[in-house]
């Protein structure tokens, strides 16, 4: 009976060294009490230990290699059980970074993503490091619906999101450990031909004039592997650089729909419910450290400028219709098993985000009906992927200060770019 493939790793004379492969399945011998022997110099040669897919991790059998004429077992060993070894590609991808227990470098994932008899999987491995990086916010679908860009776009969030769900859910840390997703298919049939979450409010007018819907998009520039040359803001002294132009030590603010030469790497959509003072806020990348990381602050940072913007000219305009500052902001979550649900609702909370019970209790301002799934597009959109028609949306809350201004975020936004320009040594 077979148990698994093993994946010998080591030098042409490491691999020659005589040996036997000593190995029970749990059917033949369910468990065995390893004792400890002073003969025995390398793990490897423990014949009672339990063996472990290096896929999956779980407990297959118990076994080892046994070294003949007194030599020394000097390889590596990688066991790779039979489901797995069909579920997933054989050969790890290098491109995707990472290192294996035993050394090994790259991820195993999906074996749908190695189509073609490819040897690096189909997701896309630009890393963004220090690459030129530019950030512009635009009003939905007021800057959006007539922009000759609009399905290029759209196309191009959609590639995004995809290949994120994908990197993040189509590998056996998440596969093999909980119920809600098991196979590639299932991830393609429940997430995936959904298309991408707020997709038509790209287009779609918000629910009244009291509703304000903002998108705002990070890209960088597309650099070969040859390309030696310097970014461009490794060319600007840290003394030149002003809070109105940049963002971050290599991110600008931008006023340019769809940079040519250049990837989109971030989109946030926002829907500003003027009258409740709330923002609720998502993200293209919802398995990724969602408003816990820096690019996902400037995003939000940026939004919320324009926003700001937005009221000034209405209060001065209208002074008997005075428009509150948004106050508190909010996310649509999903209570699930998915472990990296899990890790993005734990780092929210990480990052001063509540449930909402205890934001409401904290903050009297707020009103439960603030937070219902009707009470913009966003939130609609949101709920309808995220929890069942008849239960309450799960809600993770975060305070924003009680009159924020414009020139007190330009303030923060000055102290983070010099935060950032500090770290990166420029």
């Amino acid at each position: 009976m077979h148990m698994a493939k093993m994946i010998l790793r080591g030098s042409k004379e490491e691999l020659a060294a005589a040996h036997d492969m000593v190995y029970r399945c749990l059917g033949c011998q369910p468990g065995i009490v390893s004792g400890v022997s002073r003969k025995r110099t390398n793990e490897m040669e423990d014949t009672n230990a339990p063996a472990a897919c290096d896929v999956c991790m779980r407990i297959k059998g118990h076994g080892g290699f046994v070294a003949r004429e007194r030599t020394t077992i000097s390889f590596t060993a990688e066991m790779i059980c039979l489901s797995c070894s069909v579920k997933y590609r054989r050969r790890v991808c290098t491109n995707c970074g990472g290192t294996s227990a035993r050394g090994v470098i790259g991820k195993w994932r999906c074996k749908e993503l190695f189509s073609g008899g490819r040897k690096t999987c189909s997701l896309s491995h630009a890393r963004l490091g220090t690459r030129d990086m530019e950030m512009a916010t635009w009003e939905a679908p007021t800057d959006l619906q007539d922009a000759k860009e609009l399905p290029s776009l759209l196309e191009c969030c959609e590639q995004m999101w995809r290949e994120h769900v994908l990197s993040r859910l189509a590998v056996p840390e998440v596969l093999e450990h909980q119920n809600e997703l098991k196979t590639f298919a299932e991830i393609e049939v429940a997430i995936l031909y959904q298309r991408f979450p707020g997709r038509e409010l790209f287009t779609k007018p918000p629910k009244s004039p009291n509703h304000r819907r903002f998108v705002s998009f990070a890209w960088a520039k597309i650099r070969t592997r040859r390309d030696k040359s310097t970014p461009e803001w490794a060319q600007t002294s840290q003394d030149t650089k002003r809070a109105d132009q940049w963002l971050a030590y290599n991110m600008r603010r931008s006023t340019v729909l769809f940079p040519s030469n250049s990837m989109l790497c971030g989109a946030w959509l926002v829907e500003w419910v003027i009258p409740d003072r709330t923002f609720v806020v998502d993200s293209l990348s919802p398995f990724g450290s969602v408003g816990v990381d820096e690019r996902g602050g400037l995003h939000c940072r940026e939004i919320l400028r324009c926003a700001l913007a937005m009221l000034v000219e209405h209060n001065t305009k209208y002074p008997d219709d005075l428009w509150p500052a948004p106050e508190h902001l909010w996310v649509v979550m999903k209570n699930s098993e998915l472990t990296a649900r899990m890790r993005v609702a734990e780092g929210l909370q990480r990052h001063s985000f509540l449930p909402l019970d205890e934001y409401l209790a904290r903050h009297t301002t707020a009103r439960k009906d603030m937070f219902r799934r009707d009470v913009c597009a966003l939130a609609e959109s949101l709920a309808e992927r995220r929890s069942r028609a008849d239960d309450e949306i799960d809600v993770l809350a975060l305070h924003m200060g009680n009159a924020m201004t414009l020139e007190a975020l330009e303030r923060r936004t000055l102290g983070q770019l010099r935060s950032s320009m500090r770290k990166a040594g420029r």
